[in-house]
């Protein structure tokens, strides 16, 4: 398996996509990106947390949440645009 790193801890745990260009992965030290192009280029997105985020699904492009160590459970009603 190989991992993608995003800063000095950022391993990413889990992807999702909702159609053949947006998508979001969420990681280790809370990392959360996100792309737009069909993973040409990810932005990373702030998560509020440092917790490992182990899991993420979207129902749409706006509407998702992430899951992670210490019960830590993120949602957003925007994409996670702050």
């Amino acid at each position: 398996m190989r991992y993608c790193r995003f800063g000095a801890n950022g391993r990413l745990l889990s992807v999702h996509f909702v159609d053949a260009t947006n998508g979001w992965a969420a990681g280790s030290g809370g990392v959360l990106v996100a792309t737009t192009d069909g993973g040409a280029t990810w932005g990373i997105q702030q998560s509020s947390t440092t917790n490992s985020l182990y899991d993420i699904h979207f129902i749409n492009t706006k509407t998702g949440w992430a899951v992670g160590a210490g019960g830590v459970i993120l949602h957003t009603t925007n994409g996670g645009v702050p």
